[in-house]
């Protein structure tokens, strides 16, 4: 009868410790947990909260030590692998904190092999997080997104790793899910900031660095950088980023890519009126994922001013003849290590990494998914990028042609040069083709009319590197008005 009652007055001590570790009060639930643990030494729950009350406290040997004998306690516990692998690395202890990471990463995935559950991905991601496999840490958290997609701690994690991984972007929009779930954790508001003074808007990096130090203060170093950007502001003004971020949709102006540097995500336009130049920054691409521009493209735009001189802004890429985006099927793809690869419509296989795919929250892909994408060339050959569902009509096309032939109109005709464009009805491609073979193949018809109705089968023809040019062939004419 005492032994129950002495087990619980350990019981009362721990849930009062526990209440002041989550006040982070963790001096005075020490007294508790050292009483609780005198009465009863192989209660796991007291030994965990010992053990992290330590940590709290920075005792990292006596932490050290209670984790060690937790995880003998309860090793299927996996956070613990994650808190006492920390502890080696700040005690310089490499191989001991190898070890525990390694021996955490084998037991998390063993319990995810007999029941996935969304705490143990957590875990595992935040274990290969802490070894700089960030990437497998992403990877893991769209698994936790599966099961839950309503969780702050994966969205919060995915927005440190993104930053991490320099996608600032994908930062920014998983912070944005995280406050929506959590506006009281200062870390999203932290790493949201971060990535907006990646991108150098300032503005937007200061709100978000002020809503993170309103919560947590103790933070001397965003301290300092937040001031030293209010600094920098009053000194220079905005920067060329922020103009284009808070820029508005003014007069529109038309021109042709003169060129652009991928490298360094800058160019020039040439205007059609009266052919001046104006500066392109790759932040004013009105394109989801990887923004780019190819040399020849016809854009639309209106035109901001910048210190250095007029700066296209809210640029739009004008439908051509020569099309960049192709079509293809997903042949494989491995969510574990984030890569696959599509077949295109001309047979050609080109890899993808999940970084290409533009869709928010967990980038993966199926076997057979219907896509669009671009093609860039990379150190590992042809690569796809911009990688989206293709729309339900593209899908279908495909998938089966039927007759191979597309219903169109005529756009644009220049009868002296033999050239013309047929645009498809649904708007998803332009293709070239050549009048006179039109009329001969319609004996019936004596001149064509641009807005003419028209059934046409398409071809690919050669053109510049990374270009797929459509040639409409065996043109029917359905309606000459």
């Amino acid at each position: 009868m005492a032994k129950i009652k002495t087990n619980e007055h350990a019981e009362e001590l721990l849930e009062k410790a526990l209440d002041k570790i989550f006040a982070k009060k963790a001096e005075s639930a020490l007294k508790d947990l050292k009483e609780a643990y005198a009465i009863d030494r192989h209660n796991p729950k007291t030994v965990s909260a010992l053990a992290l009350c330590y940590m709290m406290i920075g005792d990292r040997p006596k932490a050290i030590e209670m984790y060690k004998k937790s995880i003998e306690l309860t090793p299927e516990d996996t956070r613990q692998y994650y808190y006492l692998g920390r502890l080696y690395i700040e005690e310089n202890k490499q191989v001991e904190a190898m070890s525990i990471f390694s021996t955490g990463i084998y037991k998390c995935k063993e319990k995810l092999k007999v029941k996935p559950d969304i705490d143990t991905y957590i875990d595992l991601a935040k274990i290969h997080a802490f070894q700089n496999q960030h990437e497998e840490s992403v990877l893991t958290l769209f698994k936790a997104l599966r099961l839950d997609e309503g969780n702050y701690e994966t969205y919060r994690m995915l927005t440190e790793e993104y930053f991490n991984l320099a996608l600032y972007r994908e930062s920014i929009i998983e912070a944005e899910k995280a406050i929506k779930l959590n506006d009281k954790d200062h870390e999203a508001f932290l790493y949201a900031g971060l990535s907006y003074h990646k991108l150098n808007i300032m503005t937007r990096a200061l709100e978000f660095f002020s809503k993170s130090l309103a919560l947590n203060p103790a933070q001397p170093e965003l301290k300092s950088l937040h001031d030293k950007i209010i600094e920098l502001k009053s000194q220079n003004g905005p920067t060329v980023e922020e103009i284009i971020y808070f820029s508005k949709q003014t007069d529109r102006h038309r021109g042709t890519v003169k060129w652009f540097n991928d490298e360094n995500g800058i160019g020039y336009i040439k205007l059609h009126d009266g052919g001046s130049e104006v500066f392109v920054h790759y932040l004013a691409i009105n394109k989801d994922g990887y923004q780019s521009l190819y040399e020849g493209d016809e854009v639309e735009f209106s035109i901001d001013t910048a210190p250095t001189g007029r700066i296209a802004v809210r640029i739009d890429v004008l439908p051509s003849a020569v099309s960049k985006i192709k079509n293809g099927r997903v042949k494989w793809f491995d969510e574990d290590r984030g890569v696959g690869e599509i077949i295109l419509e001309n047979q050609e296989a080109v890899l993808v990494h999940y970084t290409a795919i533009t869709t928010s929250g967990v980038k993966s892909l199926a076997v057979g998914d219907a896509v669009s994408c671009e093609i860039f060339d990379t150190d590992n050959g042809p690569q796809a990028f911009n990688v989206k569902p293709a729309r339900a009509s593209h899908a279908a096309l495909i998938e089966d042609q039927g007759d191979n032939k597309f219903g169109g109109r005529i756009k644009w005709l220049d009868k002296s040069k033999n050239i013309g464009i047929i645009e498809e009805d649904n708007g998803h491609f332009q293709a070239i083709f050549k009048p006179g073979e039109a009329l001969e193949s319609n004996p019936g018809i004596k001149s064509l009319k641009t807005g003419a109705k028209v059934r046409f089968g398409v071809v690919d023809v050669e053109a510049l590197e990374s270009e797929n040019v459509k040639k409409a062939v065996n043109i029917e004419v359905i309606t000459n008005e």
